[in-house]
């Protein structure tokens, strides 16, 4: 019997995804920084923002550093983000573009590389019953 085998695929695309996460978070905190002078947390830059606008850069942006640490479920909200995103604005007679949706890439090989890797989980065979003393 042959020792089991790891996706090598899976492990350069978790590779390949979180460095990818890594450049948009960048990317992402670039935009949202506030201009020199302002303040983040100023009373009047967060009470003129729809609501539902917080979803893409801050559930975007939890979902690239959920990356880092577990692939699927970073890679599932990351993609539900810009999902959503895309959605709230076509209902609203909107288009976004094609620019935002690279912004799934990180989270679709997160989700790829996770179902490579799942499938060469080694499974252990049944534990033996000890008998006797210690």
């Amino acid at each position: 019997m042959s020792a089991p085998s790891f996706s090598v695929a899976g492990l350069v695309l978790r590779i390949l995804a979180r460095c990818i996460a890594v450049l948009f978070i960048l990317i992402v905190l670039a935009f949202i920084w506030p201009d020199e002078g302002e303040s983040f947390f100023a009373p009047g830059r967060w009470t003129d923002v729809d609501p539902w606008m917080y979803v893409y850069p801050l559930g975007f942006l939890f979902g690239l550093l959920l990356i880092l640490w577990k692939d699927v479920y970073g890679g599932i909200i990351s993609v539900g983000c810009i999902v959503a995103t895309y959605i709230k604005f076509s209902l609203a007679g909107e288009w976004l573009g094609p620019i935002l949706a690279f912004g799934a890439l990180p989270g679709i090989l997160a989700i790829i590389a996770w179902n490579l890797s799942r499938s060469y989980i080694p499974t252990l065979p049944p534990r033996q019953p000890v008998r006797g003393g210690v």
